[in-house]
């Protein structure tokens, strides 16, 4: 079942068997965007109906939001130098980068190495690189996370793996200070 944020944004929420992150479907003019490419067969045949140029921009190396890439055929692949090396594919993206009304952003992160966060219009969204890793939040990585955070203007964050997918910033963030002061 796929979620409408607005008129160019669709989302096929996560699932737990198998294991699949959102896939986020930003489409503009003749290209689809397709922010994570989850693990589930749902995903895989939707980015395979896709017409026009599709282009890959990938949040971090974990499986079930790279997994579908062994068997995609998309015209680009974009991710940091961590999930380059995971997926052995993609265009290396190592600082803020546009393309078209899309901006990609590497994000500090405590879940794990290599997170890019992608900003469209009012939304950012940041796969899993809120949550922390399985020894817990790093202190300094969390402290970088919120400071970039906070010099990206934008009005709502989308986290992966969430019932609420799209969360106001101003909630988020106090959560994320809440949790660096009690570390």
């Amino acid at each position: 079942m796929r979620m409408l944020i607005d008129a160019n944004i669709e989302v096929i929420p996560a699932n737990e068997s198998p294991l699949s992150a959102d896939v986020v479907f930003i489409k503009e003019n003749d290209i689809t965007y397709i922010f994570d490419v989850g693990a589930s067969d749902e995903a895989y045949n939707a980015i395979q109906a896709l017409t026009g140029k599709r282009v890959a921009i990938l949040s971090h190396f974990h499986k079930d939001h790279t997994l579908n890439l062994t068997r995609l055929n998309v015209d680009e692949i974009y991710g940091s130098k961590e999930t380059i090396r995971h997926t052995k594919k993609g265009t290396l993206i190592k600082e803020t980068t546009t393309l078209g009304d899309i901006t990609l952003i590497p994000l500090p992160s405590s879940h794990c190495k290599g997170c890019i966060a992608l900003l469209y219009h009012d939304y950012l969204f940041v796969g899993d690189a809120l949550y922390p890793c399985d020894k817990g939040f790093n202190r300094q990585i969390l402290d970088n996370t919120i400071s970039t955070l906070k010099s990206i203007d934008f009005k709502y964050f989308c986290i992966s793996h969430r019932k609420m997918f799209v969360n106001p910033k101003e909630a988020i963030m106090r959560w994320l200070e809440y949790t660096r002061e009690n570390l």
